[in-house]
């Protein structure tokens, strides 16, 4: 198949102690991944917010969402650099971390195929890191979709 798949993966997992819950929770939030069907593909997947939210307040020990950002990115232009620089701006301002290099490579592949090659991409990319502190674990996810 000529099919390209692009793969983003942003993983930070300082405490090791905490992978099982990360995978628990990346696990309970797939019921928040809804069919829908686009001008260019019948099976494509998109996070429905409010079915999140639902997963958010049925999961132990309860979840809470502190915010959340839901923002289009768009452009009149084809200029590629300049829709990877607003994706790159984007995340970089949510996620409130340096990018590192082969994560930059690899959000750069995959938005140049995207919008050039007008490849729609099927796989749905989607980052959970944790921070913690004394008394608090936090959890958080980004969603990234062409």
């Amino acid at each position: 198949s000529n099919e390209i798949n692009n793969l983003l993966s942003i993983n930070e997992i300082e405490n090791t102690n905490y992978l099982l819950q990360a995978i628990m929770l990346a696990n309970a939030f797939q019921k928040a991944l809804v069919p829908t069907s686009t001008e260019f593909a019948e099976d494509a997947l998109r996070f429905s917010m409010t079915k999140g939210l639902e997963v958010a307040n049925t999961i132990s020990p309860p979840g809470a969402v502190v915010q959340y950002v839901d923002q289009n990115v768009s452009q009149t232009n084809n200029q590629v650099s300049a829709m990877i620089n607003k994706v790159l701006d984007v995340l970089k301002s949510i996620l409130g971390v340096a990018l590192g290099q082969s994560v930059l490579e690899q959000l750069t592949s995959s938005v140049t195929n995207t919008f050039t090659n007008l490849n729609i991409q099927k796989i749905v990319h989607c980052s959970f890191w944790c921070y913690s502190c004394p008394r608090h674990l936090f959890f958080s996810s980004c969603l990234y979709s062409c």
